[in-house]
């Protein structure tokens, strides 16, 4: 999947590739690529809502849904640049309808 990206005047393509969904729907893994990054995420549920984990950066937050492409974006520009976090948030917002 392909998502665009702006920030100010910079524009950029992010892609988007899913794969290891589990059987309930509730967590499922995903590279995004986007300005010279990339990122293995897994994207899941727990009791209080739903979270973002990138082991291979040392990153781990909880999400909004993940269509809700300001807060995302918000919470993960404390834990990478805001180019990245754009990226990220994009990304995640195709996929929402995933996690169940």
């Amino acid at each position: 999947m392909l998502v665009e990206c702006r920030y100010k005047t910079t524009k950029w393509d992010a892609t988007v590739e899913v794969f290891n969904i589990d059987r309930d729907g509730q967590h499922f893994e995903a590279r995004i690529k986007g300005r010279g990054s990339l990122f293995h995420a897994i994207i899941g549920e727990y009791s209080y809502g739903r979270y973002l984990c990138i082991p291979g950066w040392g990153i781990g937050c909880e999400l909004a849904q993940l269509n809700d492409i300001f807060w995302n974006e918000e919470r993960l520009s404390k834990c990478v640049s805001v180019i990245d976090a754009i990226t990220l948030s994009r990304a995640l917002s195709l996929l929402e309808g995933l996690c169940k």
